[in-house]
């Protein structure tokens, strides 16, 4: 993640024994409720259409329970919740494969069984330190292929109150966004089968920012002067390296939180 910025045992004993005295007993405080983010995700297929013209089958999540069939998003729609959040995921599965959900860095519980083809499975979990993390297919058998095809999104987990933080005080922030790389090679979206694709055979035609490849990528909206938190994300299988041609990034947190 990047930061854009235009004496002895005896005194021991004795310590101890004033602390004893000096305690008096306060009345129990609750501690503070957290919220509940309750969240279905439906995994299913859909088409994108390629800056050249090329239209390439695509498998993602799109929000609800699959009623009515909703295309299928690439990336999968942010989500959020803050720190202490009990997160409560319900997958729907629309595809024709069995699907799980794999969220690196989150206290769950590894599925390696999934949601058969129209069947739901549920996860839940109370979101940990802020930061920046992948949702994404796995891990059933075939969940490299799945996740080439599109199955993955954004999970932003904010401080508790601070919104506007990345992580506390000094990481505060005018504007944000998530940048989610990742690319598609037609040859594995377009096969009948994609688990029968040899990912060794793998190669991209085309990388994509938040789901678009170029020249169809959006622009970042920014005012001058403003700090500008970019959540950088790759769901592909190839490594790139980000920058920011005339601005200065500052690092401040890899792989998920400081």
């Amino acid at each position: 993640m990047y930061l854009i910025k235009q004496s002895g045992t005896q005194t021991i004993a004795l310590l101890v024994l004033v602390a004893v005295l000096l305690w008096i007993p306060q009345p129990a405080q609750a501690m503070p409720q957290r919220a509940t983010v309750t969240i279905d995700l439906c995994a299913t297929t859909g088409t994108m259409t390629m800056p050249d013209g090329l239209a390439v089958t695509i498998w993602g999540y799109a929000l609800g329970d699959c009623t009515g069939s909703p295309a299928a998003q690439v990336p999968g729609p942010p989500l959020e919740a803050e720190a202490g959040d009990t997160v409560n995921i319900t997958l729907h599965n629309n595809l024709s494969a069995a699907t799980a959900l794999n969220i690196p860095g989150m206290p769950l519980r590894p599925d390696m069984t999934g949601a058969a083809t129209g069947a739901s499975t549920s996860y839940s979990f109370v979101a940990p330190d802020p930061g920046t993390y992948l949702y994404e297919a796995g891990l059933t058998p075939n969940s490299q292929h799945q996740v080439a095809m599109g199955l993955y999104g954004a999970l932003v987990v904010r401080p508790a109150g601070a919104p506007a933080e990345a992580y506390n005080a000094t990481t505060a922030f005018d504007a944000e966004a998530v940048v989610l790389l990742s690319e598609i090679d037609p040859a594995l979206n377009n096969r009948a089968n994609p688990a029968t694709f040899d990912m060794r055979n793998y190669k991209p035609r085309y990388s994509l920012i938040n789901g678009k490849s170029y020249p169809d990528t959006a622009e970042l909206a920014a005012n001058f002067g403003d700090h500008t938190l970019l959540r950088y994300l790759n769901a592909g299988l190839l490594h790139h390296s980000m920058t920011v041609l005339g601005m200065r990034q500052q690092v401040i947190a890899q792989d998920g939180n400081l």
